[in-house]
């Protein structure tokens, strides 16, 4: 597996660290972070007939919620939890 490992990276650990690891990995900054946030919310938002299918009502409104933080580092329930962020 290691001969497809590009190089690695080590982010910020400030509660914003999946969404850093994410920008990273798409070659943005890590400092993009917010960026992120708000893309995936968009993404959430404007397909949210079918994430409500896949997820459901409460899983849905758990995945928003954990979004929407968008200054500094973040509170435990803000965090990416997969597979729901």
């Amino acid at each position: 597996m290691f001969q497809f490992v590009l190089g690695r990276r080590n982010p910020i650990g400030d509660g914003n660290c999946g969404f850093r690891a994410l920008c990273l990995s798409l070659g943005k900054s890590e400092d993009e972070w917010p960026w992120m946030r708000n893309e995936l919310l968009k993404e959430l938002n404007e397909f949210d007939s079918e994430y409500h299918k896949l997820f459901g009502k409460n899983v849905f409104k758990f995945m928003r919620e954990r979004l929407q933080h968008d200054k500094g580092g973040a509170p435990v329930d803000k965090w990416m939890s997969m597979p729901t962020t």
